[in-house]
């Protein structure tokens, strides 16, 4: 057997994200949110209000006004 064919072990890359829509970025987050604040929904929308200022969720094409 060729070694090189034996090879075995982790390949690391640079993380690339997918290409998702503002919506289904906000949403994805939002679901987490939901869950974690009991089904709480102005709590979780507090929540990923503080994460938009800290990270910048939103773009001024897509707000959560």
């Amino acid at each position: 057997m060729n070694k090189k064919e034996a090879k075995s072990g982790f390949i690391f890359t640079k993380h690339t994200p997918k290409d998702q829509s503002p919506f289904d970025k906000l949403f994805d987050v939002f679901q987490e949110l939901i869950t974690h604040t009991s089904g709480d929904f102005d709590e979780a929308m507090d929540w990923l209000k503080q994460l938009d200022e800290e990270y910048n969720l939103t773009t001024e094409d897509y707000t959560l006004d």
